[in-house]
Parts: C-alpha cells; sequence; structure tokens
C-alpha cells in the first residue's frame, strides 16, 4: 500500500508540473473517502487523463473493476503504463475515444461514475450517465465551480462562456429534479454527488 501512495504523490506532482488536469487534492481526498465507503464494484471514470484517479479509486475498492475513457492516445497510453506500474492494470478496460460516443454503448449499469471531462459536455452526457447508474449508485462530479465562476452572472472571457452557462444550467436542473438527490460541496474545485430517490 505504501508503494502505492507513493506512486499516487508522483502522478500528482508531475500531473501539476506539466499542467494535466487532475482532480484538486482535497478532491482527491473526498473521492477516495466516498469510494472508500461506498465500495462500488464497476466504475466508469470519464476522463482517465494519466490514470491517477482511476489508480486512487482502485485503490479505494479493491473488488471494484474501472472501465475509464480517454479521447487523447497518448494520456491513454500513459495512464495504461500507470495502471500496469500501480498493479491495478488486469481491473481497468480502458478505452481511448470520444465519451459522447462511448457511454452510449454501454449495457450494463454500473455503481460508481467519476465525470471529470470536458465541462462543457457534463449536461449531454448526464441524461446517459444516469441512465448507466444503478439503483443505489452514485455520480460523482467534478469541476462544478468551474474556476469560481458558476456562482453569481458575471461571465469572463468569451471562450469559456459556452462551458459556464452549460454548467450553471445543469446545475439548476439538478436541483429542481425531484427524482434525484444531490449535494454540492465546496472541495477541490467544487463537487456535486447525485443519487437516485427511492
Amino acid at each position: 500500500m505504501i508503494l502505492i501512495y507513493e506512486l499516487l504523490k508522483r502522478l500528482n506532482a508531475d500531473a501539476r508540473k506539466r499542467h494535466i488536469p487532475i482532480i484538486a487534492d482535497d478532491g482527491a481526498r473526498f473521492l477516495f473517502s466516498t469510494v472508500s465507503e461506498k465500495k462500488p464494484l464497476r466504475i466508469l471514470e470519464v476522463g482517465t487523463a494519466i490514470g491517477y484517479s482511476g489508480i486512487l479509486m482502485l485503490t479505494a475498492s479493491p473488488d471494484a473493476h474501472l472501465v475509464t475513457v480517454e479521447i487523447d492516445r497518448e494520456r491513454a497510453e500513459e495512464a495504461m503504463e500507470n495502471f500496469h506500474e500501480a498493479m491495478v492494470s488486469s481491473r481497468v478496460r480502458l478505452i481511448c475515444d470520444d465519451a459522447n460516443v462511448v457511454i452510449n454503448c454501454f449495457t450494463q449499469p454500473f455503481d460508481f461514475i467519476f465525470l471529470d471531462g470536458p465541462k462543457g459536455q457534463y449536461r449531454t452526457m448526464f441524461p446517459t450517465l444516469l441512465k448507466l447508474l444503478n439503483k443505489d449508485g452514485i455520480i460523482f462530479m467534478d469541476d462544478m465551480d468551474y474556476q469560481g465562476w458558476i456562482e453569481g452572472d458575471d461571465y469572463p472571457e468569451h471562450k469559456h462562456r459556452t462551458i459556464i452557462t452549460s454548467l450553471r444550467t445543469l446545475i439548476k436542473e439538478l436541483k429542481e429534479d425531484k427524482n434525484l438527490s444531490v449535494t454540492f460541496y465546496q472541495r477541490g474545485e467544487g463537487i456535486a454527488i447525485i443519487e437516485k430517490r427511492g
């Protein structure tokens, strides 16, 4: 276990140095504790990056299997190397493709879904991800604060406006959906945990 934590520490530092987007430290601790508590057996991750969060989740739930989707081939290859180093590759299915397409091909449900892909696509992906969620499952969504721009009515430069508008709309829809239990946490870059009611 010590070797895994050393690997995670190294991957974290390397990702920060290379400006590869991974979950913030506070969010990572929360992700680990949530997965550790729930012990899901089937995990779906949208946004593999270099495998940091995938290794984290598989460490928190030793019997889990992970399906993870990454569109960037170089990062996917690097992630697979890191999964091998962490000795969890036998529990990983890594798909290098567009998650918008891939998630529509799944037929088996998941116990835990970690969404950390393109923020502007969260809203379009969410209905499909919700259908893939087991009855007692959780969707764990990262980066819901989007650099602090989600609260209020202001906008930064134009290139971020579509993402911010989409996230604000998604949050409003989540809060209004009576079929969902939604909790927002001010941890990391903002986290939402979604569960089905009943």
